[in-house]
């Protein structure tokens, strides 16, 4: 099991366990030593409630079961197991969700990429059992959102109410993914057409993903899956927009990292043309001390020269168990100013700041309705609200 100077340290044996079950470099050293972190968890549900709120409850079910022979407490593995098992069949069920969407869109001729969800699953873990997610993510080209919403409307999933009458064009301008939630609740499939924090100065647009994509095998189907190194690209901004707030980010990063093949100064060039090239440095390094990813030199000297990828994934690092889930997307103010430095040049964090500060959305749309043709006031609705609302959470 390899170390690194930067290793994350673990406050509580809870935490050791979950950074032992996202290693990439997972072997039987580290079999050991969770059995010896799960030994010392006093609270089983403490451990439960923090492994679903990093989305490692699958590893940490799996990577008990294989800490077994070493000591691993029985009674916790008594107490993981169903819950391992509940979540794999559900992610099975989500699959098979997927595959319903995938063939409406197919049939329509409108192409979609899917990724995350049980894709990521498969791809990074090698078992869609392995990894947690809460809906079903697709690429879909911006201009065919509007075919793809008819056909998610007639398989029976609904918007969800905050975006239910705002107009494609509206949505297309403003935001990145347009979500939709089936009648039961228990499926939301949500359709990018960018990647990464809303609206467009910071986000990966869809096309150039989906134009690469690679025919692989889930679940005995062929499916679209993104290039490796687009997927790190995707996944790096999207743990971005987080501020990597989960561990299981981390995790699927750093087993893209180690399962990538190709070159890496090409691939650090599409990222530096997606204008994206600090966040995935940030990522890189997370990977690497959190996750104990082996980064090719490449990769590393890239990241290690840039001091501000450095000073993020720093803070990420320190953050990961000690702050608290956000109350709102991108973590407020204080996400609003990490995701600026995590652009790659001094104009495109002025232009981040303008943009999320002045460009309405969703929520602005939901707060009050104006006439389409008063519609350039939502720029003044928009930073005025969002001062009332950093006021009221300063008081």
């Amino acid at each position: 099991m390899r170390q690194s100077a930067h290793s994350t340290t673990a406050a509580r044996p809870e935490h050791e366990a979950l950074l032992l079950c996202a290693r990439a470099d997972w072997d039987d050293e580290a079999a050991h030593a969770l059995a010896g972190a799960l030994s010392r968890v006093g609270d089983g549900q403490a451990l439960v409630d923090l492994a679903i709120r990093h989305g490692m409850l699958g590893l940490l079910a799996a990577r008990a079961v294989e800490a077994a022979p070493h000591g691993c407490p029985a009674g916790l593995i008594e107490r993981l197991t169903p819950l391992g098992r509940t979540s794999a069949h559900r992610n099975l069920r989500l699959a098979g969700q997927l595959f319903r969407v995938l063939d409406a869109l197919r049939e329509a001729a409108v192409p979609a990429v899917p990724f995350k969800g049980p894709l990521l699953a498969q791809t990074a873990y090698g078992d869609v059992a392995l990894r947690h997610f809460a809906d079903l993510d697709l690429l879909v080209e911006s201009h065919s959102v509007a075919d793809a919403r008819r056909i998610l409307l007639d398989l029976g999933y609904r918007v969800i109410a905050s975006q239910r009458d705002v107009a494609d064009r509206r949505l297309l301008d403003g935001e990145c993914e347009l979500v939709f939630e089936a009648d039961d609740g228990r499926v939301d499939v949500e359709l990018h057409w960018r990647v990464g924090p809303r609206f467009a100065g910071a986000a990966v647009a869809a096309e150039p993903l989906i134009a690469r994509a690679e025919p692989v095998d889930l679940l005995g189907r062929q499916v679209s899956s993104l290039r490796a190194d687009d997927l790190f690209v995707v996944l790096c901004v999207h743990g971005a927009a987080h501020r990597w707030d989960a561990l299981e980010l981390i995790a699927a990063v750093a087993r893209t990292i180690d399962g990538f093949g190709g070159e890496w100064p090409p691939a650090l060039a599409r990222a530096r043309s997606f204008a994206c090239l600090r966040r995935c440095l940030i990522g890189a390094l997370l990977a690497r001390d959190v996750a104990g990813a082996s980064l090719p030199a490449p990769l590393e000297r890239a990241a290690e020269r840039d001091a501000g990828a450095v000073r993020l994934a720093h803070r990420a690092r320190v953050a990961l168990f000690t702050r608290p889930p956000s109350r709102t997307p991108g973590g407020g103010l204080e996400g609003l100013l990490w995701q600026a430095q995590a652009m790659d040049t001094p104009s495109a964090r002025v232009r981040h700041l303008a943009s999320r500060v002045l460009t309405p959305g969703a929520r602005d749309w939901r707060v009050i309705a104006i006439p389409p043709r008063l519609s350039g006031l939502y720029y003044v609705v928009r930073p005025l609200r969002l001062a009332a609302q950093y006021r009221r959470r300063g008081r």
